[in-house]
């Protein structure tokens, strides 16, 4: 048995033991036959875990869907757990929060790279005009942050 199988024969009895103690191996977004995640599995089973901090700490994507086409938050609301669809849409907007910080950071770091790959280009003896490359940088600085440095 795998250990994402495992995973979901825990919601199936609502072992929260098991969330506890959940290897670090396991794929927190791991879909069974029917396309499910964790987060339906525990829409489907009505099953909140005593562990669900830490569930929510590996950061399962909540825009994942089955193959009915369904979001768990989809699920949950079909299902009519209003409670569920509330606490679904406040996970969704953090999540997607996180993910675009994430993004934005990545997108910095790739910038930073750049700039120092043609300041490093400059200093090369094979590079003809100091000077054009010091206006690329600029215009790359004023593209990224809106302002000349």
């Amino acid at each position: 048995m795998t250990p994402e199988e495992k995973m979901f024969e825990a919601v199936q009895r609502k072992d929260d033991d098991y969330f506890e103690k959940m290897p670090e191996n396991v794929n927190i977004n791991a879909q069974d036959a029917r396309g499910d995640t964790l987060l339906h599995k525990l829409v489907k089973t009505e099953y909140v875990p005593c562990a669900l901090p830490s569930i929510l700490k590996r950061n399962p994507n909540p825009f994942i869907e089955n193959n009915d086409a369904m979001t768990p938050r989809m699920l949950a609301v079909w299902r009519g757990a209003t409670s569920q669809v509330a606490f679904l849409a406040a996970y969704e907007a953090s999540y997607a929060e996180k993910q675009r910080r994430f993004q934005v950071e990545c997108q910095a770091d790739m910038f930073a790279e750049l700039v120092g790959m043609v300041d490093d280009a400059c200093a090369s003896p094979l590079f003809v005009s100091t000077s054009k490359a010091k206006d690329i940088i600029a215009q790359m600085r004023r593209g990224a942050n809106g302002r000349a440095e």
